[in-house]
């Protein structure tokens, strides 16, 4: 799967891979290049975040009403010409228009986080979100499809310990669920998950399965 972005000079080119996230930016001259593994993605957020603050907001729309109150006030209350017409609704049309524009492409972001980087692309409208929010998910599900064929399978013959701290990593990025993992331990360690066992004063050790 492949998203991209364009705006003005900048381009971002997003696309999953075998074996890990292909990221390429280029901005005028500058490019950058990198695949980054999937081990590493997880877990995948996607935010759209407003910069320009509430107060930026109601400092932009009073600018707009004194200048269209200070405009209307320098006309005189006779003889509107065509000049006249366009400073008092060219202006704040003008305004208005700028204001649209940059809460879709300056003050508005979609931000695709993931536990190795961050990419930061304009908001871009309704289509543009639904396609980050699309590939964001994809992302998610071939990240943990690639850690559960790769680093869940168990060898009761290998060193446990190391193989015990990788399932309860993949439980903790939901790559398996605790039953899963469970199943995963007893299988390695031959003990069924327990809890502690005591016996005359001391602690027992969890039963081995036949």
């Amino acid at each position: 799967m492949i998203y991209q972005h364009r705006h003005l000079t900048r381009t971002t080119h997003l696309e999953l891979r075998e074996h890990g996230l292909y990221l390429s930016q280029r901005n005028g001259t500058t490019r950058l290049d990198a695949e980054l593994p999937y081990e590493e993605m997880l877990p995948v957020k996607l935010e759209r975040r407003h910069n320009f603050t509430l107060g930026f907001d109601r400092l932009f729309l009073w600018a707009l009403v004194l200048v269209f109150y200070a405009l209307k006030a320098a006309v005189p209350s006779t003889g509107f010409s065509n000049e006249t017409w366009l400073l008092l609704f060219g202006i704040p049309t003008a305004l208005v228009v700028v204001y649209i524009y940059g809460s879709r492409y300056w003050w508005n972001h979609l931000i695709i986080n993931t536990s190795r980087t961050t990419v930061v692309v304009p908001d871009g409208g309704p289509a543009n979100r639904r396609a980050a929010a699309a590939f964001a998910l994809a992302l998610e599900r071939r990240a943990k499809a690639y850690l559960r064929e790769q680093h869940a399978q168990v060898n009761p013959l290998g060193i446990i310990e190391p193989q015990l701290r990788r399932l309860r990593w993949l439980h903790q990025l939901d790559v398996l669920s605790a039953d899963e993992a469970q199943a995963l331990a007893t299988r390695l360690t031959g003990r069924r998950g327990a809890p502690e066992l005591h016996g005359m004063g001391q602690r027992l050790e969890a039963p081995y399965l036949n």
